[in-house]
């Protein structure tokens, strides 16, 4: 499934503060709610159905559901909500593989992205909506890779995520899957495994991948030439760089 068409816009965000009292009412939502939850506990029911939930999960609640929730009060909840409507010109459902709660634990990286989205909302500064765009998507891409995987199997080895984390911020440097097992201790081997079985391709592949989706992006923006890309993302080799690109994105790299 392609999501290079696909549109979000911002009906609501929300840093809930840990209070005791606080509970969502019975309510037929019009958008997708995607919150994730940093502290506390609470209990969502969503189509008659209860989901207890504490720090670490992520909830994505389908547009058209039947939602309420309510906290603990001796352990109230903290979370960062997005009500946003996700448009497909397709017509698909791209959240209808994603579970409604998954555990994936705290990743720094994810709570900022929440973080920055409920900051820009609230100051509104000039070209806030730009702001939090790039950050909506980063949140939709983080959950369509780790989540949407393996028949709504949830992403629940911590170690890869953060190791995909690493990828995704540091693919200009030098990056190898022995580096990588060593740094969250496991045989290079068992890596690439759980690799490949959360994300359906290598550790090479994905590597690959986000290095070329990077290098197109800062082409398309017209404030480098081929060469320095190359060396950006992490390609030693412009012949091979060119090569590569062309192979996954069928047109040579000046051609951006």
């Amino acid at each position: 499934m392609s999501l290079e068409n696909v549109q979000i816009k911002m009906e609501y965000c929300i840093h809930r503060l840990p209070t005791p009292k606080w509970e969502i009412v019975t309510d037929t939502i019009a958008f997708t709610d995607i919150t994730y939850v940093v502290g506390g506990n609470a209990t969502y029911n969503i189509n008659d159905q209860d989901y207890l939930v504490s720090e670490g999960d992520l909830l994505c609640i389908p547009v058209g559901s039947i939602r309420k929730a309510y906290c603990d009060n001796n352990d109230p909840v903290e979370s960062y909500a997005l009500n946003i409507d996700i448009i497909n010109p397709d017509g698909t459902d791209i959240m209808s593989r994603v579970p409604i709660v998954s555990h994936i634990g705290m990743s720094g990286s994810l709570r900022d992205k929440f973080k920055a989205i409920c900051n820009e909302w609230i100051l509104k500064d000039a070209g806030y909506e730009l702001k939090m765009l790039s950050d909506e998507y980063y949140i939709l891409h983080y959950i369509w890779t780790h989540l949407q995987r393996d028949g709504n199997k949830s992403f629940s080895d911590q170690r890869i995520v953060k190791a995909a984390d690493y990828i995704n911020e540091h693919y200009g440097e030098d990056i190898s899957a022995n580096v990588l097992a060593e740094m969250f201790q496991l045989h290079p081997y068992y890596f690439g495994k759980l690799f490949k079985q959360n994300y359906g391709i290598g550790f090479n592949q994905y590597l690959t991948l986000i290095r070329i989706n990077a290098a197109e992006i800062l082409l398309k923006s017209g404030e480098y030439n081929v060469t320095e890309v190359a060396s950006l993302c992490g390609f030693n080799d412009i012949y091979y760089f060119s090569k590569v690109f062309k192979k996954i994105r069928g047109y040579s790299p000046s051609k951006c």
